[in-house]
């Protein structure tokens, strides 16, 4: 687990107030309590999400569910370099390359049921696979980036509004798009972070 990302938390969970008589909630560890001073309930894992202030892969257990996406960006990036041809461009996918895809998937469902295990939800595993569209988004945004960048640069005249015009659009979906990612990260940690509180108040 992040260690920095759980002394926030602790840190968070011992400054804690009601929001109706600013009470101190300190020392209760419930999901749900109970104010012991105006008997206001507050949900105090929504509470932490709201006020946490670190970047969300550093929450708690956040690793551990970013380990399948290594797993799979190792991979891709394995097959990719050992069938990448350099002398004609193209791409050999041999038997061998097979058989370490059908290794490689068996390691990954190990790995994704240690996670889980770990996580001790069931949903860690949709968590997981938002985290690999998390970052399919991000490469394909490099991707398209570096390639409509090389376009700009290639243009002979900048004053082709069509063309600045297509790239405008084109830049302006790719900032939509990795906002749009950005707040899927965001629901990710904020799911880590809940499970890290339930867990503390389960033991």
């Amino acid at each position: 687990m992040t260690q920095r990302g759980e002394r926030q938390i602790e840190k968070l969970c011992e400054e804690a107030t009601c929001p109706a008589c600013e009470y101190s909630l300190r020392g209760l560890r419930e999901e749900v309590v109970t104010c012991p001073e105006c008997g206001l309930k507050i949900n105090i894992v929504k509470f932490v999400t709201t006020q946490w202030k670190g970047p969300w892969y550093k929450a708690p257990m956040y690793d551990a569910l970013a380990i399948p996406v290594g797993w799979t960006l190792f991979v891709v990036a394995t097959i990719y370099f050992t069938s990448y041809s350099n002398r004609d461009g193209s791409f050999e996918f041999s038997v061998w390359h097979g058989l370490g895809l059908i290794l490689a998937i068996a390691v990954g469902a190990w790995i994704m049921r240690v996670i889980n295990r770990r996580f001790g939800d069931a949903d860690a595993v949709r968590l997981t696979i938002l985290l690999h569209v998390i970052l399919a988004v991000y490469v394909a945004c490099l991707f398209v980036f570096f390639q409509e960048l090389e376009s700009l640069l290639a243009l002979t005249s900048f004053f082709v509004w069509s063309e600045c015009l297509r790239l405008g659009m084109i830049f302006g979906a790719i900032i939509f798009v990795i906002i749009c990612a950005r707040r899927i990260e965001k629901y990710v940690g904020g799911r880590c972070i809940r499970r890290y509180l339930r867990l503390a108040t389960e033991s």
